[in-house]
């Protein structure tokens, strides 16, 4: 890599000569050498060019904003070093022509499932990264050199899944101002309208403000313009997606009622609640401390659960516990 292509390399990624150093675990000035035509080394390259990879397939390459501001400089060289793990299978995978079947990804489990293979993963707290953790089989012994391919192609579906969180950004919320031509009889032609949010959550907050309104149609979720304003932009959640998610959104997840011996229950209602909860839809968990119920509902209310019967847990409610 040269002095020039290393600063396009900053310039895409969007880097000054001091993040640029902190990414790397170098100094300012080391980068600064670099810049100036002072020899690129091969482990600095490759980290480059694996963020560019991942940057250009819009997949979250940088370090949580938490470990950035304690200068953790062990979390960076994982991130890091991640990073250039992620890349490269996901090169291989598309050296291949991508997956050949496409696994399911369950974002509230964090596992995908192909078949009998289960790859389970954690989320990573840079809007919508994530790490491989472990894999089993149900039909033989799991052998890493053997299953290898299978493990980079759940990678790369997980990496496209990982997309839809709502805290994955930015993203552009795309709806026309009026129902198109042909099915109005009168009117100006509909207009697209085009509005950018920091992630997904915001944008659909925004969305589901205005769900049926005249004015609100056909909405769907993209990622931001490359700069090509002839291209379409590539849809991150259709049309489709977004009804379904607001519909959801509008189904209790729990009911929280009395049991006969004065036990606050939370019944599972929902197949979200079920998953978060790993509890049959039906099943309820019992509380008979105030201690107990507040800090659990609070938790899923934080994950966007919903609850029906609210109500009992007012301080009159609860002084029955």
């Amino acid at each position: 890599m040269t002095n020039n292509q290393l600063q396009q390399a900053l310039h895409r990624l969007d880097l000054v000569s001091n993040e640029a150093a902190q990414l790397l675990s170098v100094s300012v000035r080391t980068v600064q050498r670099w810049l100036e035509g002072e020899e690129i080394p091969g482990p600095v390259e490759q980290a480059l060019r694996a963020w560019l990879l991942l940057h250009e397939r819009r997949i979250p390459w940088r370090p949580d904003g938490v470990s950035l501001e304690r200068d953790d400089r062990d979390q960076i060289a994982r991130h890091r070093e991640h990073a250039i793990d992620l890349s490269e299978a996901l090169r291989r995978v598309e050296a291949r022509g991508g997956c050949r079947v496409p696994w399911e990804v369950d974002r509230v489990r964090c596992c995908a499932v192909l078949g009998p293979v289960t790859v389970s993963f954690h989320k990573l707290r840079n809007g919508g990264g994530f790490s491989l953790a472990w894999y089993t089989r149900r039909d033989r012994h799991p052998d890493l050199a053997r299953d290898k391919e299978l493990i980079e192609e759940a990678s790369y579906c997980i990496a496209e899944a990982m997309k839809k969180e709502p805290d994955y950004g930015p993203v552009v919320l795309v709806y026309h101002d009026r129902r198109p031509l042909g099915t109005v009889k009168l009117g100006s032609p509909a207009r697209q309208k085009i509005r950018p949010f920091d992630t997904n959550e915001s944008a659909m907050e925004w969305a589901f403000e205005r769900m049926g309104k005249s004015n609100f149609v056909d909405p769907f979720i993209a990622f931001p313009s490359s700069g090509d304003s002839a291209m379409e932009p590539k849809v991150l959640w259709t049309t489709r997606e977004l009804m379904a998610e607001y519909e959801h959104r509008g189904q209790d997840d729990f009911e929280i009622k009395w049991s006969s011996g004065r036990e606050l229950l939370v019944t599972t209602l929902s197949e979200r609640g079920q998953r978060a909860c790993r509890l049959k839809i039906g099943h309820s968990i019992a509380f008979t401390t105030r201690g107990e119920l507040i800090p659990y509902v609070s938790d899923l209310e934080l994950r966007g659960l919903k609850f029906r019967g609210k109500e009992l847990l007012t301080p009159s409610c609860l002084s029955a516990l």
